[in-house]
């Protein structure tokens, strides 16, 4: 039961999310001058690590919370996640507190954009489906 919840809710989305970085990551990486866009193993495990928060903390989009609730607990739980994994561990704190700071503006732009692009998603499927729905009279 535990193992099910864990491969259908966390580890298959979290390894969706995972397949796109990769993709985005060597896409950035070959239109720039990199000659070799494949990540080393730690960024990997990294980027693995994350992907499987993300994917868990994904899952505060189907609590009980309001719309607004959900989404201060996911950037939260997101945000820290991100601290954790890749200013931390990543080492990004070893280049000084602009590459903190532009990392985490990188990092909140791409979280507004992504949350605006969800909620759009969001709202238009409640709507489509409150209108497919037959009316009936209460009175």
């Amino acid at each position: 039961m535990i193992w099910k919840y864990f491969r259908d809710n966390i580890l298959y989305p979290g390894c969706v999310f995972f397949t796109v970085c990769v993709f985005i990551f060597a896409a950035v990486a070959s239109m720039g001058e990199l000659t070799n866009p494949v990540p080393n193993l730690l960024y990997m495990c990294l980027l693995f690590i994350f992907s499987m928060l993300f994917a868990a903390a994904n899952r505060l989009f189907h609590s009980r919370f309001s719309a607004a609730g959900q989404i201060l607990l996911h950037f939260a739980a997101l945000t820290t996640a991100f601290v954790v994994v890749f200013i931390l561990a990543g080492g990004i704190y070893l280049n000084g507190g602009r590459s903190v700071a532009a990392a985490l503006l990188f990092y909140v732009l791409v979280y507004m954009l992504a949350v605006s692009v969800y909620m759009g998603i969001r709202s238009y499927r409640k709507r489509k489906s409150v209108e497919q729905k037959d009316y009936k009279k209460q009175f």
